[in-house]
């Protein structure tokens, strides 16, 4: 079935919440630096608790 953008950010809180977020360092690499990213960054928009550390490898992301 279809796996979408907003299922994979669903699938990473739930790992992130699941696992624990007092201790988490994330990596992702390559296309998954851009599903992650937005869970962190949503996460912390709604005042969840995120990971003590985001660390993103080779990813499509245009930071300008």
């Amino acid at each position: 079935g279809a796996f979408t953008l907003d299922d994979y950010v669903t699938t990473m809180q739930r790992f992130m919440r699941e696992i624990g977020v007092d201790n988490l360092h994330v990596i992702s690499v390559c296309q998954s630096t851009v599903p992650v990213l937005a869970a962190v960054s949503l996460m912390a928009a709604r005042g969840d608790p995120t990971p003590r550390a985001l660390l993103m490898m080779g990813c499509p992301i245009d930071t300008r």
